[in-house]
């Protein structure tokens, strides 16, 4: 304000606006507060959330297998078979369940299984190891992502979950985890379809040897899955091929004791997609509508602030009516009171909300290209909710003005 003051002319030519403003910050602190944060709430959480729910359908490169299943080497025989019979093909590579500290699932295959699935080549000695990260493939609408060399370095566990690695009912737990390997590399990109929510179902390729080693060494134990088999059926034929698969897994197979989403013996992908995408619809669903609830609720806090306060409108215009101040100024005075503590809030949460999304692709470590495809859905989003906040508060000034003049007299 003193340094409003020192430009007279200015600060006289805008007085009564500055007043006005001053005033009605600082009686309706709380109100401008409770509209930030509202308004906030929807531009840095349902909105991003909207925008991590996009696309809602998947390309067929991101899933580009009908089944994956996970089985003991006879089982990959019975795989081969089966997709012979049904006019179908199988991959098969060697493959070891990781168990995470926090007791979901992983999975754990050699470089030379992750160039002959990809097509990709790494390298990796000793003990190193290449994290490959599926889970927001879907969150990046097909740009190829290098993640370069972020580390994903946990305590794991080489086998399948057990009861004896949960750390919440077994105090010793933490004694079957190790932290006894580097990863020195991270990609983002889908070797046999993201199955899991966020926190499981990724890869981690290790070197030949050590993979070699540690997979003869878990493998001993009959009920670890050993091969996963990665199976195309032509659609005509599936219907019966997964029907004799699932009787055969009933009956030979390993045991399902999938506790997390995606972490099946057997993964039907056509249901994996469809079950993501009906997801992705409800998420989508459920953001925008209390994106829509939050947006009634600040037009409502507003209005009855406004109206609450009519009177003392009244009066104050009134009374400036009174000393002579021309019916216009008086509209674009009331207009302008009105607005201030409408547009404040939106300003400060616009400004907020692009610190928010600038620390988000910080902790994402999200590259050039994925930023720019993350903001084409996320740019979209904000300046539609922007000019309905616009319109809303446009509405509201008019009405509240036309209100505030009917009570002045003339």
């Amino acid at each position: 304000m003193d340094l409003l003051k020192r430009k007279k002319r200015s600060y006289y030519k805008n007085v009564l606006t500055l007043n006005q403003f001053f005033h009605r910050y600082s009686s309706n602190r709380m109100i401008v507060f409770l509209l930030f944060a509202i308004q906030m709430s929807s531009l840095g959480n349902m909105a991003v959330k909207i925008t991590d729910s996009l696309p809602v359908t998947f390309k067929d490169e991101w899933y580009p297998y009908d089944y994956v299943w996970l089985g003991r080497q006879e089982d990959e025989k019975i795989a081969r078979e089966l997709a012979r019979k049904y006019q179908g093909v199988e991959k098969s590579v060697p493959v070891i369940r990781i168990t995470l500290f926090w007791d979901m699932e992983d999975y754990g295959i050699s470089q030379d299984s992750y160039e002959k699935l990809t097509g990709n080549v790494v390298h990796l000695s000793g003990k190193e190891a290449l994290f490959v990260e599926q889970e927001r493939l879907h969150k990046i609408i097909g740009v190829e992502i290098d993640v370069g060399t972020d580390r994903r370095h946990y305590p794991i566990h080489f086998g399948r979950r057990t009861g004896k690695l949960n750390i919440e009912l077994n105090v010793d737990a933490m004694d079957h985890y190790t932290e006894d390997y580097a990863v020195t590399e991270v990609r983002r990109e889908s070797i046999f379809g993201y199955t899991g929510y966020g926190w499981n179902e990724h890869v981690y390729v290790f070197s030949n040897d050590f993979f070699e080693k540690i997979w003869n060494d878990v493998r001993k134990d009959p009920e670890e899955p050993e091969w996963i088999m990665m199976m195309n059926v032509p659609e005509e034929n599936q219907k019966e091929f997964v029907k004799e698969l699932k009787r055969y897994i009933d009956k030979n197979g390993l045991a399902n004791e999938a506790v997390f989403p995606g972490e099946n013996i057997l993964n039907d992908m056509s249901l994996v997609k469809e079950q993501k995408q009906a997801e992705n619809i409800l998420q989508i669903i459920i953001n925008m509508f209390l994106m829509i609830l939050l947006y009634v609720g600040s037009i409502f806090i507003m209005g009855m602030k406004t109206f609450s306060e009519l009177e003392i409108f009244r009066r104050k215009y009134d009374f400036l009516n009174s000393i002579g101040m021309q019916r216009e100024e008086l509209e674009k005075s009331i207009g302008r009171e009105i607005l201030n503590v409408l547009n404040l809030p939106l300003i400060l949460s616009y400004v907020s909300g692009a610190i928010f999304i600038i620390r988000l692709f910080i902790v994402r470590r999200m590259s050039a290209a994925e930023i720019a495809t993350f903001m084409k859905c996320y740019g979209i989003i904000i300046i539609i909710y922007l000019l309905v906040q616009i319109f809303s508060a446009w509405c509201m000034k008019c009405y509240l003005v036309r209100k505030v003049m009917s009570g002045i007299s003339h």
